[in-house]
């Protein structure tokens, strides 16, 4: 059986032609919205929000029908995705609602509505240089693809690619105290040692990789050394990265972060905003910061409504992050970046 290449094992595409079932590296992201903008020139605009670290334009599409008004002089909904660079399914999440929107917009009297009247506007991804790490090589980093901080370097095993395959895949050490044993039917997988099994050859499993000044006893994996999370460069209950890991060197250091800042101040009509994640599983409405006892009750009423509508689409619980995520204070400081706003984990390519 022939392998698969690093493209098929990593679900991306392989040209500019939008499909569900495919992730978009920064290039084929970037000509596929141009092709959309030019197939529906009165209905989408491209812009950029700014530039990333290594360069790359952070694009923001405007969504509105032009011959009713200019988005500025309409309400406008906001939304942005990848913000962390692993969570590509998010971009995917932001690149169908782009292409739903346009090519509904002549047979559905609810998107017509909506783009004569409002305006959206969808930053399909953030971490455009991090994804870009991501999508074509086996290794992870949190938003950034530089090294955070500068000159950062752990003891412990460091997860690499070592066999070529495109994958980090695991590798296992044989010690007596081992909780796992070759399967006598195929050498490749691993299965549970019971409680009471004892005389035979039993293994530790780790990430592929490997460890930087092991001193023979036990095998720790070694903290990352591309920590910097975006999520925490925002303004908001900043603190240092001594105390918030990932922060960054001040509020809205990194590029990406300030150019989301710079459009959201200089967009004063965007009245509600979703923020794709991928972690929890969750709808996570307002607020990130207190209770419900706190949000004026219309405001509330609202996000439940929206919010119920979302369960019903996706199937996913919308709760609160202040009660739902963590009953930690200091997680619900330093995790969130909204505060007044809908934020929606992601759905993968189907």
């Amino acid at each position: 059986m022939p392998h698969a290449t690093f493209t098929e094992l990593h679900y991306l595409a392989e040209s500019a032609e939008w499909r569900t079932d495919r992730y978009y590296t920064y290039a084929l992201m970037t000509e596929l919205l141009q092709g959309w903008v030019g197939a529906y020139p009165g209905l989408a605009s491209l812009e950029s929000i700014g530039k990333s670290s290594e360069g790359r334009e952070i694009w923001v599409v405007t969504l509105t029908n032009r011959e009713t008004g200019p988005d500025d002089e309409k309400p406008a909904y906001y939304i942005d995705a990848n913000i962390h660079a692993a969570e590509v399914t998010t971009s995917a999440s932001a690149l169908a609602t782009i292409y739903h929107l346009l090519t509904s917009y002549d047979t559905d009297p609810v998107v017509r509505r909506l783009l004569d009247e409002t305006a959206l506007y969808v930053i399909p991804r953030i971490a455009v240089d991090g994804s870009e790490l991501f999508l074509t090589t086996p290794a992870t980093v949190r938003s950034a693809a530089t090294i955070y901080p500068p000159g950062a370097a752990y003891d412990g095993l460091e997860t690499q690619d070592l066999d070529g395959d495109g994958l980090i895949g695991s590798m296992r050490s044989q010690d007596p105290a081992g909780p796992w044993k070759i399967s006598p039917y195929d050498a490749r997988i691993m299965l549970p040692r019971e409680p009471d099994e004892f005389g035979g050859d039993y293994y530790f499993v780790h990430p592929e990789g490997l460890i930087r000044n092991w001193d023979g006893g036990k095998i720790t994996i070694a903290p990352s050394t591309a920590g910097f999370d975006f999520n925490r460069n925002f303004p908001s209950e900043w603190r240092s990265h001594a105390t918030q890991p990932g922060a960054g060197d001040s509020p809205l250091s990194a590029p990406e972060t300030h150019g989301v800042a710079d459009f959201l101040l200089v967009h004063r009509n965007i009245h509600g905003a979703q923020l794709h994640y991928t972690a929890a599983g969750l709808i996570l409405r307002a607020s990130a910061l207190y209770g419900d006892e706190r949000i004026p009750p219309l405001d509330l009423r609202a996000y439940k409504t929206i919010g119920a509508i979302g369960e019903k689409f996706i199937g996913y619980r919308c709760e609160s992050p202040f009660t739902a995520i963590r009953t930690s204070r200091e997680y619900r400081r330093t995790e969130c970046r909204s505060t007044g706003s809908t934020t929606a984990s992601g759905s993968a390519p189907s």
